[in-house]
């Protein structure tokens, strides 16, 4: 998808569904889609929670075999929510702040010669704090 489909997408979940008043999803679907699951409680309905906290994620339920990501601290919003894709792709969604990152491009750089490694906390934190400088 086009970036600005991912951000129009983010503007409707950060909106509880709705787009421009209109309400597009059901009331509650929002939050239903923020409930993990049983299996994997930092997945829930197609996108990834940041809490419970973990260090490393896979795109799998915990324990199973597969790439981890990195998530050096907690998110600072324990309510954010996001869409990790390949590449580290990602966007996202922070309700307190009522704000959106959107990050796509090309594959980083893979760690190596002092070359940190992807934290996909590191953009929405290091935002987040300078919002909350202001």
């Amino acid at each position: 998808m086009p970036a600005d489909s991912y951000l129009r997408l983010a503007i409707l979940l950060i909106n509880d569904g709705k787009w421009q008043n209109k309400r597009l999803l059901p009331a509650g679907y929002v939050a239903e889609m923020r409930k993990g699951t049983a299996q994997n409680p930092n997945f829930g309905l197609g996108v990834w929670l940041g809490e419970p906290y973990r260090q490393r994620r896979g795109f799998g339920a915990p324990g199973t075999m597969g790439p981890q990501v990195l998530h050096s601290e907690p998110f600072l919003d324990r309510d954010l929510f996001l869409f990790d894709g390949n590449s580290n792709q990602i966007v996202a969604i922070s309700p307190k702040f009522r704000l959106i990152v959107l990050r796509v491009g090309a594959t980083p750089p893979a760690p190596k010669d002092g070359r940190p490694e992807w934290d996909n906390a590191f953009l929405p934190n290091t935002i987040i704090r300078g919002l909350k400088q202001r």
